[in-house]
């Protein structure tokens, strides 16, 4: 199943980062549903989820975490990097998006090339095993919740 989201529906989101990273490219958009979780949850449930309570959340620095939103940042050589987090409800549960924001940081414009080169990995292996293990702790964790 294709998580991918539309760039424009994820800016149509009543997000602080749109306005923060008005001149950050989005790069790419992924909606992760989630089936159940109860009522209440917020943005905190799923960085839970995905990075257990640590204060930096592997390479990425956390800039804010809101009840609905989060956002955390990646720099090295190539690039800038921005991981904007949204939680909302749903039917049935909520949906996890996760915005990928690159900004070049290499003068000589290595980060196009960079991207290119991890684009296919990252879409075909490491977000469709990133949303599956999301939905599978999700389900483990909030079953009785509903």
């Amino acid at each position: 199943m294709d998580m991918r989201f539309e760039p424009l529906e994820f800016q149509k989101l009543d997000l602080c980062c749109h306005a923060l990273l008005r001149d950050v490219p989005l790069h790419d958009v992924w909606a992760i549903p989630l089936i159940g979780g109860g009522p209440g949850r917020s943005v905190a449930d799923a960085r839970a989820i995905l990075f257990g309570n640590q204060t930096r959340e592997g390479p990425f620095r956390v800039l804010y975490v809101f009840g609905d939103e989060a956002l955390n940042e990646l720099r090295n050589a190539t690039m800038h990097g921005f991981l904007a987090l949204a939680l909302t409800p749903r039917a049935g549960g909520y949906t996890l998006y996760l915005g990928i924001y690159v900004k070049p940081v290499s003068r000589f414009r290595f980060t196009g090339c960079y991207l290119a080169l991890i684009d296919l990995f990252r879409r075909l292996v490491v977000y469709p095993a990133l949303a599956w293990y999301v939905q599978r702790r999700w389900a483990l964790t909030y079953a009785s919740s509903d």
